[in-house]
This record gives structure tokens, sequence and C-alpha cells, in this order.
């Protein structure tokens, strides 16, 4: 028979969901899986591997879940799902692992999708890498089709989230804070979208995209990051529009070694450097921005060998060094031959 889930306000379908309770979950006579406060990554996996091989649904109830070794995804079309923040991933001492990793690097799986939970790796007690959320694919067994959304991933000795190999997937109103790396990071990962995301207060970039082409990046807030805020380097045909990209110690958006990509409504002010910097990227369009009290340039295009990018009616004021600084070759500034950069 199937039970009824009170924090869902309906039945379960048994042969799709299974529920795991934390030992501090507050009713736990509707779990399948009651974890002890040790170790409680055995439960939740043994859950993930009881399901069909179609897939289905794993439902944590709110409550501390203690993790000492990663949370373990190899199916396709597992949903991972907690009750918001009240369901809370914790790292204990000295795991030094991954808290959930989707894929080994050897199987190609889709339809993921982890939400609404949060994750705390506890980074001041690890001294290994440990990332938040990790997909793990290879570039003959890649991680697709998947979402992660409205989870907050935070306190991580490594990334909040990390694609590594992973393609056509949403990362979406997700809080990656106070990770000592990336908040998000893409590596070799192509039309994904990430929209709506928190990237604040992390060590190094706030986002980071390093061989990952065809992705969308909107509407998210990459802001006191401890180098850059968005940070693409060979990356190409990405689109980067209406983000706020503030107080970051670099430049707000960089794009290094990167070609075809389309900056467009961003908010990129106050940071350490300049507002938008390109090196060696080429053909780029940066229309729109509003670039302004930034340490360095509001756009500054640094190379010669950034060639023929367009670089058209964005709001370039109250920078430290200057509006516009244009080493590159063939730059556009306007239609015609004026500048209609405000500066």
């Amino acid at each position: 028979m199937p039970k009824y889930i009170p924090s869902l306000g309906r039945m379960a379908t048994r042969e799709a969901t299974l529920v795991v309770a934390a030992n501090n979950s507050k009713d736990k006579t509707c779990a399948d899986y009651v974890c002890d406060g040790a170790a409680d990554q055995e439960e939740i996996n043994k859950a993930i591997n009881a399901l069909p091989d179609s897939g289905g649904r794993v439902l944590l109830l709110e409550g501390t879940y203690n993790i000492s070794a990663p949370i373990t995804i190899l199916k396709n079309n597992v949903t991972l799902e907690g009750q918001g923040a009240g369901t809370k991933l914790f790292l204990v001492n000295g795991a030094n692992c991954n808290v959930i990793q989707v894929g080994n690097g050897l199987t190609a799986l889709e339809g993921i999708r982890i939400a609404n939970l949060k994750i705390d790796g506890n980074k001041v007690n690890q001294t290994k890498t440990s990332n938040g959320i990790y997909f793990d694919g290879a570039s003959r067994y890649l991680i697709t089709k998947s979402i992660i959304e409205n989870c907050i991933v935070e306190n991580c000795r490594g990334c909040g989230i990390q694609l590594y190999y992973s393609n056509n997937n949403t990362i979406s109103g997700n809080q990656a804070n106070s990770n000592s790396s990336n908040g998000i990071r893409l590596d070799s990962s192509n039309n994904n979208t990430i929209t709506g995301n928190q990237a604040n207060s992390n060590g190094v970039e706030g986002m980071h995209f390093i061989a990952s082409n065809n992705n969308t990046i909107t509407g998210n807030q990459v802001n006191s990051n401890e180098a850059d805020g968005i940070f693409f380097v060979y990356s190409n045909n990405n689109t980067i529009t209406g983000n706020q990209t503030n107080s970051n110690t670099n430049p707000g958006i960089y794009l290094n070694s990167s070609h075809n990509n389309i900056v467009v409504g961003n908010q990129v002010n106050s940071n350490n450097y300049d507002g938008i910097r390109l090196y060696s990227a080429s053909y780029n369009t940066i229309i729109g921005n509003r670039c302004s009290g930034n340490a360095n340039y509001g756009i500054n295009i640094a190379t010669s060998d950034c060639y023929n990018n367009l670089v058209v009616k964005n709001y370039l004021t109250e920078n430290s060094t200057g509006s516009l600084k244009n080493l590159g070759t063939g730059t556009i500034l306007a239609a015609s031959t004026t500048n209609d950069n405000v500066v």
C-alpha cells in the first residue's frame, strides 16, 4: 500500500518513490529508510539502489544527514529531493569527498534531478577537495538532460556545483556561496542553461567555464568572489545576459581565449579590476552592459590578438582608470566612426 507523506500532502507511489528520514526528522513513520546519524549516505544510497531500473525518486525528509562518503547516483532518471533548507547534508570532519556524485566517469547518465536541499561542506574540517554536487562524466560517457535546482550548496572545500563532460543540463535557482573554489564550474560541458543562481563570496571565481561552449548564463548574481565574477577560458558561443557581477576581486566578466560569445545587458559594477576584460578573445559581441565604479577600466580589450569584437552602446562611467581601453584589432565601437558607448 502507498504511504501518506505529510510534507507532500498526498500518497507516495511506492514503486517510484522511496522515503528516507534523518535521525532527527520529526516523523519517521512514513519512511522506508531511517538514518541513525552516522554515515547516513548508506541509507540514502540503499534507497537509490532500490529504485527500479527505470528510475524514480528518493525523498529526503527534513533533518540533518551526516555524510562520510559520497551519495552516488549511477542510474538514469533518478530524483534526489529534499524539503528545502530544512533537509541538510552535512559533510562530517575528514570525509574529504564529494557530497553528491552523479556518474563515475564510466557511465553515461540522463534525467537526473537534484532539488530542494542544503549542503554544508564543513570546509574547515576537510583536507582534500570536496565538492558539493559533482557530475562526473567523460567524453564517451556524458551526463545529460539533468537538473540541479533550488539547492543551497555552501562551505565546501572545492566547488559548490561542478559539471564535468555534462551537456544539455539546467542549473537553476541555486545558492552556491562561500565555497573554497568556484561557486559553479563547468568543464568540457556544452549546451547547458545556468539561470537565476547566486554564486557569491567564493574562494576563486563565482562561475568558471573551461572548454565549455554554447551555454546560456542568464539572470545570476555573482558578487564578492575572490577572483573573477564569471570567467571563460577556451569557451566559445556562450550567451551571458542579465547577470549581476559586482564587487569581485578580479574582472566582473573575463573572456580569455574565448570567441563568438554574446555579453549583453549585464550589471558589472564596483569590481576591483576591469568590469569586462577580453584577452586573446575575438568575434565577441559586447552590447548594453553597465560597467560602473570598477577599479580599472569599464571594458578592457587588453591584447592586440583580440580580433573584430563588437563593443557598442555600453554604459561606462566612474571607472577608476578609464572607461574603455582598446588594444584590439578591428574592434567595432559603433555603426559609424563615432564611439557610441556612454563614457
